[in-house]
């Protein structure tokens, strides 16, 4: 990401990488027609990770309740719909 962000037309600042600082995780989406990158932390990147296995919300929580480090589910799912990562949901309706 660093090495993206420093050829940038528009960046100012330090064009020093270094490969030491370790990796990054990255989720690449889209906004419309705008494609964002948002540096998620890793309990954010668990609950991306949960999401993408498309299971139904309670298997999800149950899969995170002894994920290191600790997602609080209920504190990120309003922030992930704040950022535009959850955009909309259905409700399978199973008889």
């Amino acid at each position: 990401y660093r090495i993206w962000e420093i050829n940038q037309p528009d960046y100012q600042g330090d064009e020093i990488v270094s490969l030491d600082e370790g990796g990054v995780k990255i989720f690449l989406w889209r906004q419309n027609y705008d494609m964002r990158i948002d540096l998620p932390n890793d309990e954010e990147w668990e609950l991306l990770t949960a999401f993408q296995g498309n299971y139904p919300f309670e298997i999800i929580c149950e899969k995170l309740v002894d994920v290191e480090p600790q997602v609080d589910v209920g504190v990120l799912l309003p922030l992930f719909v704040q950022r535009g990562w959850i955009t909309d949901f259905y409700i399978d309706n199973i008889n």
